[in-house]
């Protein structure tokens, strides 16, 4: 999910970066905000159905989620969700093979490429799995094993990004918390040898131009320039180091669109800050880390999009209670500055709080999307967005859109892992998530 210097290999020329003053600007929005769809089905079925993932291609919608020892299931839609393959009367596409626990399935596409990669114990050892489709999800190759570990824990919590047909691949071992990337330049029929480039977990990836791989975990940054080496006599290891001095903490996230590279960490403890860092040359240079939190204290979880210049990193304050809420700040000028803070869902009431946002989407950089849930008292969620139609200068009002439109039952609930997810084309949001009422688990979709 994550450009080599030009000069000393690793060294990192530090540049200027200003916030704009960091009064709370008014989340209102001219016009109606966008409507969604009434909530369908997808899983429908007597399996545990979560940790639903969701892409698309314009209006190509891609869906999976995992039912565990059911395995990885997937369904698509060649019109924005209004009907699908397999049809909503027949049952999913199952995308593992027999055996095993299959968990936290995550998808890359772009063309009629198709990339799904999961988790699956395999005598009782998790190891990673990819599935390629070539033809836009009508059917997928025989899922390759691309971990053959034999510690206990195995492999686990897999990323992916992709380009055409070069895909890539990271992924943490279990037992060593080291952080590793391997990369097929044949949309998956064939894989180099892993690359260890993080000494901590928590992997992300980002590709762009079919030859900069962007990866990050905590506390590491590596980047190649030329496709992760593959093809050149000196293997995979054409990697180099451009982890900042002041380091990257925890839950790093990477976005990369064209030259642009935005990287985002939050710090931790009761302290926890949000930091950015970005490079407007492929990697040749970065700034600096800079506190995107500075009045908001207690800032965890950020996410982050790009389009362009364009870019937006929500994340959570105060998480765990009601004082929870969703923030999101906006630069239009390739991380040179930064807006104010933005709610997008306001405070809570008493017993109230909210996820961690899961996602912000944008497919043109002035339709811009954000997605989170929010508990409105116990045992009772709902999946909300927050909307801007004008590139994040301004946002829908909070406490969002109710997207899941749920009386009861909880709609994407707060978990250490995504309970939803969304993607988008211009106007178009489209949103799944794990709804869970009594004994039953299912992923629903709805689309704006």
């Amino acid at each position: 999910m994550r450009a080599k210097q030009i000069s000393v290999a690793g060294s990192v020329l530090l540049l200027a970066i200003f916030l704009m003053p960091a009064a709370l600007a008014t989340a209102t929005y001219a016009t109606s905000p966008p409507v969604f769809s009434t909530p369908i089905n997808l899983s429908n079925d007597a399996g545990k159905a979560i940790d639903p993932n969701v892409q698309n291609v314009g209006t190509s919608v891609f869906v999976s989620w995992t039912e565990g020892s059911g395995g990885i299931k997937f369904r698509m839609s060649p019109d924005g969700g209004v009907t699908w393959n397999p049809p909503l009367t027949s049952p999913e596409l199952k995308l593992s093979n027999k055996g095993g626990v299959a968990q936290y399935p995550l998808m890359s596409v772009n063309g009629s490429n198709v990339y799904v990669v999961w988790s699956q114990s395999v005598n009782s050892i998790l190891q990673v799995f990819e599935a390629t489709s070539t033809n836009g999800g009508v059917n997928f190759n025989k899922p390759v094993q691309l971990t053959n570990a034999n510690t206990t824990g195995g492999y686990i919590t897999p990323v992916i990004a992709s380009w055409g047909n070069n895909v890539y691949i990271a992924y943490v071992n279990a037992s060593s918390q080291l952080s590793y990337v391997t990369c097929s330049a044949s949309a998956g029929a064939t894989w180099t040898q892993a690359y260890n480039f993080g000494a901590f977990h928590e992997p992300q990836l980002a590709a762009v131009g079919g030859n900069l791989v962007y990866a990050i975990s905590d506390r590491s940054l590596q980047v190649s320039s030329d496709n992760c080496g593959i093809g050149a006599t000196t293997g995979n290891v054409n990697w180099t180091d451009d982890t900042p001095s002041l380091g990257i903490h925890a839950e790093p996230w990477i976005v990369a669109s064209g030259r642009n590279v935005y990287a985002v960490w939050e710090t931790k403890k009761s302290t926890s800050q949000v930091q950015v860092m970005t490079t407007n040359s492929s990697g040749v240079t970065w700034t600096a880390p800079v506190n995107l939190s500075t009045t908001l204290p207690d800032a965890w979880n950020p996410m982050i999009g790009a389009v362009g210049n364009r870019s937006w990193v929500a994340f959570q304050q105060f998480p765990g209670g009601s004082n929870s809420q969703i923030f999101v700040y906006t630069t239009s000028s390739a991380g040179k500055s930064w807006s104010s803070p933005v709610s997008l869902s306001g405070k809570g009431l008493a017993g109230s709080q909210t996820s961690f946002p899961f996602n912000v989407a944008s497919s043109d950089g002035q339709n811009v999307f954000v997605a989170w849930s929010q508990q409105i008292s116990s045992g009772y969620w709902v999946l909300r967005v927050g909307y801007s139609g004008d590139g994040g200068t301004t946002w829908t009002a909070a406490p969002g859109i109710n997207v899941s439109q749920n009386t009861v039952g909880q709609a994407g609930d707060n978990n250490d892992v995504a309970t939803a997810e969304i993607s988008s084309n211009g106007t178009h949001c489209y949103a799944v998530w794990q709804y869970i009422n009594g004994l039953s688990n299912q992923i629903y979709f709805a689309s704006s």
